[in-house]
């Protein structure tokens, strides 16, 4: 049984874990690495890639602070842990780089908000809170849903603020905390989902090579074919032929002598049986000069 099978029946004893269709995630140390045996296409939405959280400085002045690119690193490091191939910005399904794969993965990222509030201008520290949420997917090549899950994160910590200056420091190291929190949650998501499991047990069983008395081919990461060694021509064994001298052969007469010249004499004398030594074999008996 493999580890990939295990996991398989774990999940099925204990369904609660992975039926909840949104719950927290409170981040559980570093990302784990499934690499699932599939190849699959990466697909982030606009609100991914352009995501920015919206606050108000201590000098009471909307900002905007943008986290599109850490989040998209973040994402493709962590779901890049979950299969074997992963394909970046794939393309809807349907598409040249969706058919080659296996199935699609599709993040949107739904809240995001901050919670701060800084009375006036002056150097202290504020707690502050940054919650995010997402929607990951999972599609296999059909475009059937086989996978989803509603995520939420969040991050809490102390930003600082400096006498006249409207600049808040700390902000963006509690978003990045936020993000990595919500990357290792999709990451466990897909990860332990049990229909991408099965969909990777599926393709995993595709690829066993067949095994039979003669392996003509070789499998994946399997020996090379066996080849049947090649035979040695025989040599062709010069012909032997029986002469006779001239005389008729008997126990005084005639000898017999063997050519190996690997042809017969044109004329052979004939001779009677009658004239055979009685001693002679009776497998010659019957040789005449034909």
């Amino acid at each position: 049984m493999t580890g990939l099978t295990v996991a398989l029946v774990l999940l099925v004893i204990f369904p609660g874990c992975n039926e909840i269709s949104s719950r927290w995630f409170t981040g559980a140390g570093a990302s784990q690495g499934y690499w699932l045996p599939l190849t699959v296409g990466l697909r982030l939405d606009p609100s991914v890639t352009e995501a920015a959280l919206a606050y108000t400085d201590s000098c009471r002045q909307p900002r905007t602070l943008p986290f599109g690119d850490r989040l998209t690193e973040a994402l493709k490091r962590d779901i890049g842990m979950v299969f074997e191939h992963v394909l970046a910005d794939a393309q809807p399904l349907g598409s040249r780089v969706a058919a080659a794969s296996d199935g699609v993965v599709e993040v949107v990222l739904g809240l995001k908000e901050v919670e701060l509030f800084i009375h006036r201008q002056s150097t202290r520290s504020y707690p502050a809170t940054v919650t995010l949420g997402a929607t990951v997917s999972y599609f296999d090549t059909g475009g059937t849903l086989l996978s989803t899950r509603n995520l939420r994160t969040e991050a809490r910590g102390n930003i600082d603020t400096e006498g006249q200056s409207c600049e808040v420091r700390g902000l963006a190291e509690l978003a990045n905390d936020a993000i990595t929190r919500l990357a290792q949650g999709l990451n466990q998501h897909l990860g332990t989902s049990i229909k991408i499991l099965q969909a990777a047990e599926a393709k995993q069983r595709e690829g066993m090579p067949l095994v039979s008395g003669l392996q003509t081919g070789a499998g994946r990461g399997g020996a090379p074919p066996l080849v049947p060694p090649k035979r040695k021509p025989r040599r062709r064994a010069a012909s032997t032929s029986i002469r006779f001298r001239s005389g008729s052969v008997g126990t005084s007469g005639g000898t017999l002598s063997e050519s190996r010249s690997g042809s017969v004499p044109s004329a052979i004398p004939r001779c009677r049986s009658s004239n055979l030594p009685p001693t002679m074999p009776k497998s010659w008996r019957g040789i005449s000069g034909r």
